[in-house]
């Protein structure tokens, strides 16, 4: 298996490594999709996992495993975005990553504030860890694209959908997340250039024939597909600015501030602002148009606030 599955990464854009029933493929297969040349698919154990991600990784093709929760499978302390619907040390994925002090980044997206214990919110800010409510991405679902594009994993808990919409999740919810709308969180992930890998999982295995969840679960997916298919590669780094496929932009805040200095791709029309580091070189960091806007109005983004002090204290 491992044998043809290297060989199928050769020339695939998008790996699918299955360790559950092959609902999901199925439904996924009926859709009206151009892409599935392009993709590699394979169903394992879950203790196969560690070694076909290495393959991916190793051929640069990024990969959604279908159907494993991550926590005892990454370990590394690369940036993660996790949407789901409550943050908690009580849920055993998200408690061997928190516990990791290495980890170099990690946001939350579509919580849901009366699920998620107020100790666990002040020990995120404390650590300048990024979260996205459910009531804030609705009202803006822009807002989720940064943090989205700066993760290398992403665990994508289907909890964090409704009931009515994904009635066969672990922990059905009356809230949460619509169909269309984690369909556009797919989206994101797709077209990010840095993720590595997608972790689409949160149901027992036995509800898994649901005919309704495992088609929500194959049009996320093709959402992930389309959107890495069109994927634009853009290596932001801190001499970025001098290349003629990006426009720079500086506002001057007035006497009593320092000039803030954005970029904007010409190429993708994606957003990212400079962040000083007192003991390092500058980082850029994603952001929106409308952190640019609020800079012009003279108002500092609080996204660049928050950076700033993650960097410099």
């Amino acid at each position: 298996m491992a044998h043809h599955f290297a060989q199928a990464l050769s020339t695939a854009q998008l790996a699918i490594i299955d360790t559950g029933s092959r609902a999901v493929w199925r439904a996924f297969k009926r859709l009206c999709t151009h892409r599935a040349q392009t993709i590699a698919y394979a169903s394992c154990r879950p203790s196969s996992l560690p070694e076909m991600l290495d393959m991916c990784a190793g051929r640069g093709v990024f990969a959604v495993v279908l159907g494993a929760a991550p926590g005892n499978i990454l370990t590394v302390p690369a940036p993660v975005a996790v949407i789901a619907p409550s943050v908690s040390f009580e849920i055993p994925y998200m408690r061997k990553l928190l516990q990791n002090t290495a980890l170099t980044g990690f946001s939350a997206l579509a919580l849901q504030a009366y699920l998620t214990p107020a100790p666990m919110m002040e020990a995120l800010n404390n650590r300048y860890f990024e979260t996205l409510r459910l009531g804030a991405f609705r009202r803006d679902p822009e807002a989720a694209e940064p943090l989205l594009r700066d993760a290398e994993y992403v665990w994508f808990d289907l909890s964090a959908v409704r009931a009515s919409d994904a009635p066969s999740t672990a922990h059905p919810g009356p809230n949460g997340l619509y169909a269309e709308e984690a369909c556009q969180l797919g989206h994101y992930i797709g077209v990010s250039n840095r993720a590595r890998a997608l972790f689409l999982f949160g149901y027992k295995s036995c509800l898994w024939a649901s005919a309704r969840m495992a088609q929500l679960a194959a049009q996320l997916l093709w959402h992930v597909a389309e959107g890495a298919a069109g994927r634009v590669y853009e290596n932001v780094e801190p001499g970025v600015a001098g290349r003629p496929e990006f426009k720079e932009i500086v506002v001057d805040m007035g006497k009593q501030g320092q000039a803030l200095h954005f970029l904007n791709s010409l190429t993708t029309g994606r957003w990212w602002m400079k962040i000083p580091v007192a003991k390092t070189a500058a980082q850029w960091i994603s952001c929106l148009p409308s952190d640019y806007d609020t800079a012009c109005r003279g108002e500092i983004p609080l996204r660049w606030l928050w950076h700033y002090q993650k960097l410099n204290y």
